[in-house]
């Protein structure tokens, strides 16, 4: 496999004004770690060739366990439940107590350790800096390459808008509710006399702290995404930088899991809110979760399981040295407008390939 080539210690040093294609280098051997480590780079290599041969080379190793689980057999509503709470709902709770993940499967195991679906991407753009993976990144192959990875940081700080904007309207929605205006929080008298005083402070509780939850989380995911797309748009300056960043934080994946749970506190709150608001009809609001689980529960997660073995194939074929960017460039320049139609089409027969050959 390519990533078994040792890449050259030094490359030829991009700056403003300077051409030319980059010349042969001594090796030196790839890096051990399995996870990629894009700070510990020396000084004067950042923002170099040289900084983004070794990210492509430690993204191709992290890339690699991955890519060497066998894809799950079934993939059928349970499994892909299982897969996507695991992978995107729970993830964090892998990552505090490791020693449960010997209670999951290969594949969804190696994708918590990735660190889950967007980080995965960020892996692969990264890896395809080097195109034919020998090695070498020369400027050609940079120019290429920089232009997929200006997209991924595009639709990154897209992501971080979104969640933004669902996040306010969420803390906009429960911050009055919070502060008592425009009534007080608590439940109406006819159903404190229904259901007894007792039984409607424990149920007033339970909405109130899953309320203040979804506002803490709204205003942490508001906060958050701001400060990630100032960073990433006004203070790093190169690609290569950007996407180094964005992989070693893993923002993206992270605030997707805290959507989730801010999205549950408010469906529960929801769900339990019409008990103490309406004691005769109320409980048509305890609907709500098991309509919501019937909808998005077979469309979601499904949806998630797809993803991820879509990454695996194409990780897979990027290792392998078959990838649409390669044959973009076996096109000289890119500039015909045939080219992405075409790569297009390539691409669709590289991924039935490597599905067949699984």
């Amino acid at each position: 496999m390519p990533q078994g080539e040792p890449p050259p210690a030094q490359l030829l040093e991009t700056s403003s004004g300077s051409s030319g294609s980059s010349g042969s280098c001594a090796s030196s051997n790839p890096p051990k770690k399995g996870k990629a480590d894009f700070g510990s780079r020396k000084v004067k290599a950042v923002g170099t060739l040289s900084e983004v041969i070794d990210a492509s080379v430690a993204a191709r190793t992290e890339l690699l366990p991955f890519v060497r689980t066998e894809l799950p057999v079934h993939g059928g509503l349970i499994n892909a439940f299982q897969f996507g709470l695991a992978t995107f709902n729970l993830r964090f709770v892998f990552v505090l107590f490791p020693f449960l993940k010997r209670l999951l499967k290969p594949f969804t195991r190696e994708m918590i350790n990735l660190g889950g679906l967007e980080r995965v991407q960020l892996l692969i753009v990264i890896a395809r800096f080097d195109i034919d993976g020998d090695g070498n990144i020369d400027e050609a192959e940079f120019e290429i390459s920089r232009k997929e990875g200006e997209k991924a940081i595009t639709n990154a700080l897209a992501g971080c808008q979104n969640f933004a904007i669902i996040s306010a309207l969420l803390f906009g929605a429960t911050h009055l509710a919070n502060i008592g205006r425009p009534v007080p929080f608590k439940a109406d008298q006819s159903s404190v006399d229904e259901f007894g005083e007792q039984e409607m402070d424990i149920v007033m509780w339970v909405i109130y702290v899953l309320n203040v939850v979804a506002e803490t989380l709204a205003l942490s995911i508001m906060i958050t995404s701001i400060f990630i797309r100032q960073l990433v748009s006004n203070a790093l300056p190169s690609v290569i930088s950007k996407l180094a960043f964005l992989s070693d934080t893993n923002i993206l994946s992270n605030m997707a899991t805290l959507v989730t749970w801010m999205l549950a506190a408010i469906v529960w709150v929801v769900t339990l809110g019409g008990f103490p608001a309406v004691p005769t009809h109320g409980f048509a609001s305890a609907g709500v979760f098991p309509i919501l689980a019937t909808l998005v529960i077979p469309a979601v997660y499904p949806a998630l399981f797809k993803t991820a073995v879509r990454l695996h194939l194409e990780a897979q074929a990027m290792l392998q040295g078959n990838t649409t960017i390669s044959l973009k460039k076996k096109g000289a320049t890119g500039d015909n407008p045939n080219n992405d139609a075409d790569a297009e089409a390539m691409a669709a027969d590289e991924a039935m390939a490597a599905m067949a050959a699984c």
